[in-house]
């Protein structure tokens, strides 16, 4: 892998399954920019996973919020034998007071929307 940077959760998973690392990891948060824009990754707490990280970009006010959110027509929560389920409630909480301006959600699966995903 060249180039690849994980939270440090997610590096500590993968090594318990023997799986390729990434190079560089971050603990919370982490700003980069890719190809000028600003990106935050942000580690909020567990929820559908346990390392699960969210993207922000504030110019545009898109959030990426993988699978902590689900699309409007997507009926199943999916798998959650990663989840820390009693955690997800607060981390949601979380998530929308913190990216409470996004204009764009784009979640794990299904289709984008607004603030209503979250």
């Amino acid at each position: 892998m060249r180039d690849s940077i994980a939270l440090n959760k997610t590096i500590e998973l993968m090594a318990q399954a023997n799986a390729p690392l990434a190079k560089k990891s971050f603990v919370d948060k982490l700003n980069l920019t890719v190809r000028e824009i600003n990106v935050e990754l942000s580690y909020i707490s567990g929820g559908h996973t346990r390392d699960n990280i969210v993207a922000w970009i504030s110019e545009y006010r898109v959030l990426f919020a993988g699978c902590m959110l689900k699309g409007p027509n997507v009926k199943s929560i999916g798998n959650t034998s990663d989840a820390e389920l009693t955690k997800y409630p607060k981390t949601l909480d979380t998530m929308r007071q913190r990216y409470g301006e996004a204009v764009i959600v784009v979640p794990g699966h299904g289709e984008p929307g607004g603030l209503e995903l979250t």
